[in-house]
């Protein structure tokens, strides 16, 4: 017999190559693997660390961001409060009549050189309509100008408040400034006119030391008015006078302008993520705000995860080479095996041991591999000697062996089948299945085969044919099994003498089976002869008793002529269907016995069950008997009632239970003397006791006489229908 494909010796060699190639690798994989593990736990402190103190310095810059604003805020709202004492003050020495003359208020703005001087953009006092009456410095020729379209000037005359002004762009100056206003008050201290002092904001004034310096490298300071939603001033002069975005655009602006104070991360208007810190200036309802570029916040953390990197860099390397020097020299004695193993799995010899340089965990490995080749070797040498008796057992056998690939062609045959055959083994191989297969067509053959694929097994029988052109009967056993790469191991039987054996037996039985037909045809013949003579004789004769007996006689014949025409119908002779037989027998008993003018019926209960000819015989005489005892004695002078046949088994028990009743008259006084001279009674006891069993006769409304019987084997039996 030929090897598998890859038998298990050879697919021991296969993993011991496997194992050399992959020890060989070892060393690179422990490094890659040491190298790997070393840097993802460097990067993983380092972007853990670096997290860390981005949120630290990020708090940290957040705390000192916000007290420098703090600081700020604080310094703005005391210059605002500053000026607005000093408004005050200029205004409490103006009257109603100075109001009227101009040079009166001329001179005493000349005289408060203090006030004037916190103004850059001047000082003015204004009369009830919002007209300018005087102002210092003359050069900007604002008297006689209506300003009332300004809000804070409105706010002082109408409501005798001090504000702050909105930012904008002065109607003589031409450039942006604001104002701050007081009211100017009567002795009555009613409303008569307001003070204002304009700060220019692209002069030098008391806010450029907000918007004179930057905060760090790219950030800055801002003053906003956020009633107005306006940039006052900003380090970034550009932005002086910007008008920030509307409601709902920027949520984190929204919250400044809504009075929040503190720290936040937000995109600004201008697209840059920024931390900004913002402060309240009370005094002139404004807000500073420091604002500092996220970037240049993260610039250090950037600056020092490079040099982590750096340094991970250079100690990866470190590590991989120490690594790789350590692994080289620990397993420098596995490596020499490892070349061992490669070359022992090239090779067809048998494993050798391999030689053990120390006794350390690299020796316990080396001698585990020498213990598993030792056992190759057993496994090799158990492997050819069962291939040796296999291939013994197929030349021997008195059966015919093939292996055969999926598309029906013969790889291997034994001898035996080519002496089946008549053809050489050399003549058999390579050839088809539909060469030698003389009952199937090719293509029914091929969907044979794929059955056989499906369903990994099949037997069955056809007819091959020899080299000489005869044929022979073969039993064929095929299997597929799915280890073996597609082939079939199919056992051919020459089952000629069993399928001639066969035949004979076949023809053997027909014959009997022709004749028992023959026999019971002629039993029920003659039968029917002998009913049809005691007919003829009880119609030839005169006495009543006479013709009861003949009549008698009679239906006792017609019961076993009924048996046998059954026997006959069915072509069974071993046995009878005893519900089925009792049906016929009581319904042709009844027909033939009862009183046509009675109203009686006939009710069957019998359940199915076989039973023997010897059996069933006596079964039908007992019931033709007391069927027509029923007849007879149940039902005088016309009166009606049933006849009921029974046939039940005994609950508990392998036995069977008849039973014939009626619904007649009953059981007379004198039935004990009858029953010692009636004849058919005597018959009924005594195939009771022929069958084996026991007659009894039970009380009721009418006649009930009831046989038990065993039946010698236990079959069975279900409700007839």
């Amino acid at each position: 017999m030929k090897k598998s494909p890859l038998p298990p010796v050879e697919r021991a060699r296969a993993a011991i190559y496997f194992i050399a190639n992959w020890f060989g690798l070892l060393g690179t994989r422990v490094t890659l693997f040491t190298l790997a593990l070393f840097v993802l736990s460097i990067w993983s402190l380092a972007l853990y660390t670096s997290r860390m103190l981005r949120d630290d310095m990020q708090a940290l810059v957040s705390a000192q961001q916000f007290s420098t604003v703090s600081v700020l805020a604080a310094h703005v709202d005391h210059a605002v409060q500053e000026r607005f004492g000093a408004l005050t003050t200029v205004a409490a020495s103006i009257d109603a009549a100075m109001l009227t003359n101009q040079a009166a208020m001329q001179a005493l703005l000349a005289q408060r050189p203090v006030a004037v001087g916190l103004f850059n953009g001047g000082v003015i006092i204004y009369g009830m309509d919002g007209t300018a009456l005087a102002e210092l410095p003359l050069s900007a020729r604002r008297v006689g100008i209506n300003y009332m379209d300004i809000d804070t000037l409105a706010l002082a005359l109408k409501e005798g408040k001090s504000s702050v002004g909105k930012p904008v762009r002065g109607k003589k100056l031409r450039a942006p400034v604001f104002g701050m206003t007081v009211p100017i008050r009567g002795a009555d201290g009613q409303v008569i006119g307001a003070l204002a002092g304009v700060t220019h904001l692209g002069l030098p004034n008391f806010l450029d030391q907000i918007s004179a310096n930057q905060y760090g490298k790219t950030g800055g300071f801002f003053i906003v008015d956020p009633k107005h939603r306006l940039i006052v001033t900003a380090s970034d002069k550009s932005r002086s006078m910007e008008v920030l975005p509307g409601p709902g655009v920027n949520a984190p602006l929204d919250r400044f302008i809504h009075g929040f104070e503190g720290t936040e991360v937000f995109v600004n208007p201008m697209g840059v993520n920024v931390l900004a810190s913002v402060k309240t200036v009370p005094s002139a309802l404004w807000y500073v705000a420091a604002v500092l570029p996220v970037a240049e916040l993260n610039a250090p953390m950037a600056h020092m995860q490079r040099r982590i990197l750096q340094a991970a860099t250079l100690l990866t390397l470190l590590a991989g080479v120490l690594s790789w020097w350590m692994l080289r020299r620990q397993l420098s004695p596995l490596f020499s095996a490892v070349k061992t193993l490669a070359t022992l799995a090239k090779s067809d010899h048998p494993p050798q041991s391999l030689p053990i340089a120390r006794q350390d965990e690299i020796g316990d490995l080396i001698g585990g591999v020498n213990h598993l080749l030792d056992k190759l070797a057993q496994r090799e040498a158990a492997l050819r000697e069962s291939l040796h008796a296999l291939q013994h057992i197929l030349d021997t056998t008195l059966d015919g062996f093939w292996r055969v690939d999926v598309r029906g062609h013969l790889l291997e045959v034994n001898p035996t089948y080519c002496q089946q055959s008549g053809y050489t083994q050399n003549e058999l191989l390579g050839m088809h299945i539909a060469n030698l297969d003389a009952a199937e067509l090719p293509d029914e053959t091929l969907r044979h085969i794929h059955k056989v694929i499906e369903m990994g097994r099949d037997q069955f029988e056809t007819r091959h044919r020899r080299k000489d052109g005869t044929v022979w009967d073969v039993e064929v056993s095929a299997t597929f099994p799915q280890v073996e790469n597609g082939v079939f191991f199919v056992f051919l039987r020459d089952i000629s003498q069993r399928k001639q054996a066969s035949q004979a037996l076949q023809t053997s039985l027909q014959e009997k089976v022709a004749l028992l037909n023959e026999v019971h045809h002629r039993v029920k013949n003659n039968l029917q002869v002998i009913t049809s003579l005691l007919r003829l004789e009880s119609a030839r004769t005169a006495h009543t008793d006479t013709k009861a007996m003949l009549r008698d006689m009679q239906g006792r014949i017609r019961s076993m002529a009924l048996l046998h025409e059954s026997l006959y119908r069915t072509g069974i002779f071993a046995s009878v269907k005893l519900g089925s037989y009792l049906r016929s027998l009581a319904t042709q008993a009844f027909r033939a016995q009862a009183n046509p003018s009675a109203n009686v019926a006939l009710v069957v209960n019998v359940m199915e069950v076989q039973v023997s000819m010897d059996l069933a015989t006596p079964c039908g005489l007992l019931v033709n008997e007391l069927i027509s005892n029923c007849l007879k004695h149940g039902f005088p002078d016309g009166r009606s009632g049933e006849v009921l046949l029974a046939l039940r088994p005994v609950p508990g028990s392998a036995a069977l239970c008849v039973s014939v009743s009626d619904t007649g008259v009953g059981l007379g006084a004198d039935f004990e003397l009858r029953r010692t001279q009636s004849l058919g009674l005597q018959l009924v006891a005594d195939l009771a006791r022929q069958i084996g069993g026991t007659l009894a006769i039970g009380p009721g409304p009418g006649a009930v006489f009831t046989i038990t019987f065993w039946l010698n084997e236990q079959k069975p039996v279900t409700p007839a229908a």
